[in-house]
């Protein structure tokens, strides 16, 4: 059975895994605190570096971890994040900000001081012209996901 027996130089194992080595993992499969990535799948409480590709209805940024996409509230754009994941689902994964490493160029200083916790704006943070082309991707997505409609034109 694989796994078993002595650790061969094609075996790594604990701190040896060259996913634990930051030059050598690519961003996405970088686990800085929980099991080895070839131990165990993403889980719950785990801390993880991603970079946010977009953002989603709801406000969440959209960002992927080997064969998972991590939703992360209150990111923007082009974050580069180490959050803790919070929720782990089939293919999907929930996680919140434990640190922000490098902001996207859409990321601002929010101007409400209640941001956060109101809950009255979820894109206070994120540039206004960011806030325009996410909130058309959302019409666009949504056209092209529930009516199968691939709208070009200016929303």
């Amino acid at each position: 059975m694989a796994g078993r027996g002595p650790r061969t130089d094609s075996q790594p194992s604990g701190d040896d895994h060259p996913a634990h080595r930051r030059s050598d993992a690519p961003l996405s499969e970088r686990i800085l605190s929980g099991p080895a990535p070839h131990e165990a799948a993403l889980r719950r409480g785990n801390e993880i570096e991603v970079v946010v590709e977009k953002l989603v209805y709801g406000g969440d940024g959209l960002a992927r971890f080997g064969a998972h996409v991590v939703f992360v509230g209150m990111s923007a754009p082009g974050d580069r994040l180490r959050i803790r994941v919070t929720e782990v689902g089939r293919g999907f994964a929930r996680g919140v900000i434990v640190e922000v490493l490098e902001p996207g160029p859409a990321r601002r200083d929010p101007k409400c001081r209640h941001f956060g916790t109101c809950g009255g704006c979820q894109l206070q943070h994120v540039a206004y012209a960011a806030q325009l082309e996410a909130k058309a991707g959302f019409v666009r997505e949504s056209l092209r996901r529930l009516g199968r409609i691939d709208w070009t034109a200016e929303i």
